[in-house]
């Protein structure tokens, strides 16, 4: 049987996959972007790309406190 390797993990998601990623829509990410508001985004000739550890980061921050949390 021959084995294959693993394929290599994605560091960075388009504009699209990032939206459903966070769970916003493609055109919030693009509104966010021309404001300087939400996860930095970096541009690849006209391509905008978005660091996945950045949306971790970014998701993570946007999350509301829980009830014990706040207690």
């Amino acid at each position: 049987m021959k084995q294959t390797e693993p394929a290599p993990l994605r560091k960075y998601l388009r504009r699209k996959e990032a939206a459903g990623y966070i769970g916003v829509a493609e055109q919030t990410l693009a509104c966010w972007a021309s404001r300087g508001r939400g996860p930095r985004v970096t541009r690849i000739g006209r391509m905008c790309v978005y660091d996945i550890s950045e949306l971790d980061a970014f998701a993570e921050g946007r999350q509301a406190p829980t009830p014990a949390a706040v207690a």
